[in-house]
């Protein structure tokens, strides 16, 4: 059974002028929503990104509208500059186009695991 994906990306060449790599979108099925698995995933990748592969930030984009990934964003640390969001012209016109940009430094995770002890 598979409860959702996540992982960690080389960035998509519309966010490379921000980093070198990003959050890939996190799912989960319906029924395995609500029970931090997204968020633990999304630490996880954190995790990785900075402690195995050395990275300086990892950042996340998600449509405006997609409320449950935006709190995973925030929940992990990750930090938002409106100025930042942009339009993705791979999309058509419409309500998935819009999208917003989450950015964590290195020291996010070293903060969220301090918190967390």
């Amino acid at each position: 059974m598979c409860a959702g994906h996540g992982g960690l990306r080389t960035a998509r060449p519309l966010l490379r002028r921000w980093r070198e790599s990003d959050l890939e979108p996190w799912a989960a099925m319906n029924a395995d929503r609500g029970h931090g698995y997204a968020t633990e995933a999304a630490l996880a990748c954190l995790a990785f990104g900075f402690e195995v592969l050395g990275l300086p930030e990892v950042v996340a984009s998600t449509t405006v509208d997609n409320l449950r990934s935006r709190a995973v964003t925030r929940r992990i640390g990750m930090n938002r500059d409106p100025a930042d969001d942009f339009e993705d012209p791979g999309v058509p016109e419409g309500p998935l186009r819009r999208c917003v940009l989450y950015r964590a430094p290195a020291e996010t995770l070293t903060a969220w695991t301090t918190r967390c002890r």
